[in-house]
């Protein structure tokens, strides 16, 4: 059996670095268990170049002891995109966590990562004083990408209608822009009120604070399907993450799949962003049926249609082999889940489990339903025998 497994991983670190300037390519490198920090000026963004954790030269973060060399993950750099692209600013922790243990762990790692600070002229910023509340939204087949967020005092001008005569003038809560991307990202509208209780106090006590925000609108890949018709998704680099979906019918789209003699109605299916998700998400195709036994009908007598937006992500990818009658074993770390990509039971390579002197009659089978079986027993899984 041979299974793709795809883990999501979601780490959170906070440390301290320089600004860059924007428009040369930057180079960081920290030894396994420190952090690094990338960092652009405002208005510019992160693009993340290469990066490698592992060991490449033994003279780099070396320790005595037995050390291999010409060893790496395979998938630091789509991490560390994921991570950091059209960030402001970015935290990597040089961790088997994050990168997995590419050398092994007598063998000390470091990470090496290149990078540059691009303009971006469709960032919007704003700036709100505590206590206020915050909503954004982006049009239509567009969702929020939070670029940076600040909250705290940085000078004695902003918001000073309620000083109150404690301020300090250089504090900053370091979890601000992770809080606020898990609240925004990837929605089409979200608010958020700014306080102690959500950010915590990194202030003096009675300092009065403030909260300065920039983001992106990014636009998703948008299809509209008619009722009874094949929905087909893709993703040619990437999988497919669905970001809002829709079906039945609304008022303000009745042109949308509408015939003359029929009842229009404003109405939508339950939970059709979910059965979506299930269906598509990370996977590179998917064809969905625009129909009442997928969806549900709200509204019979109507001829409706199935709205959906999507977008590509790079997404770091995991395999393991096993042999036919062998026992296979996936697993991931605590704080992650497991997520079925693909799953083949047959062969398709002449070599990978072979056993002389059984002969192979055909190198090139697969099972209709390999995929079906391993993901119901897996899906959502941490770990599984």
């Amino acid at each position: 059996m041979y299974i793709k497994g795809l883990l999501i991983m979601v780490v959170f670190l906070q440390t301290a670095a320089s600004e860059e300037e924007p428009g040369d390519v930057f180079y960081e490198l920290v030894c396994e268990d420190e952090d690094m920090h990338l960092k652009c000026p405002k208005g510019y963004t992160i693009e993340i170049l290469f990066a490698m954790f592992g060991k490449k030269n033994y003279k780099i973060c070396y320790q005595p002891g037995i050390q291999i060399e010409n060893c790496e993950a395979k998938n630091a750099s789509i991490i560390a995109q994921n991570k950091c692209n059209l960030r402001q600013q970015c935290y990597l922790s040089a961790d088997t966590d994050l990168f997995g243990d590419p050398c092994g762990e007598d063998t000390h790692k470091y990470l090496d990562v290149a990078y540059r600070c691009l303009k971006n002229n469709n960032i919007v910023s704003f700036t709100i004083c505590e206590h206020e509340r915050f909503t954004i939204e982006c049009p239509l087949a567009n969702r929020i990408k939070i670029v940076n967020a600040f909250y705290g005092r940085k000078n004695g001008i902003t918001c000073t209608n309620h000083n109150t005569g404690h301020d300090s003038l250089k504090c900053d809560s370091k979890t601000a822009l992770e809080i606020v991307a898990s609240n925004c990202d990837h929605s089409k509208k979200c608010s958020v009120t700014v306080n102690n209780e959500l950010f915590g106090d990194p202030c003096i006590p009675e300092t009065f604070k403030y909260f300065e925000l920039d983001y992106l609108c990014i636009e998703g890949i948008r299809n509209i399907s008619c009722e009874h018709e094949t929905m087909s998704l893709s993703c040619e680099r990437g999988y497919i993450n669905i970001l809002d979906a829709f079906f039945g019918k609304k008022e303000n789209t009745r042109t949308y799949c509408s015939i003359w003699s029929e009842k229009v109605s404003n109405c939508e299916a339950w939970k059709t962003l979910d059965i979506m998700k299930y269906k598509c998400d990370f996977k590179r195709n998917c064809q969905v049926e625009a129909d009442v036994r997928v969806f549900g009908d709200r509204c019979p007598e109507t001829n409706k249609y199935l709205d959906v937006t999507y977008e590509c992500v790079d997404a770091p990818t995991y395999s393991a082999i096993a042999c036919e009658y062998d026992q296979l074993q996936i697993s991931c770390p605590d704080g992650q889940f497991l997520w079925i990509v693909d799953a083949l039971f047959g062969r398709e390579h002449p070599t990978i489990c072979y056993k002389p002197p059984r002969a192979v009659v055909n190198n090139v089978c697969r099972a209709n339903i390999g995929f079906d079986v391993v993901e119901s027993r897996f899906l959502f899984s941490v770990i599984y025998y």
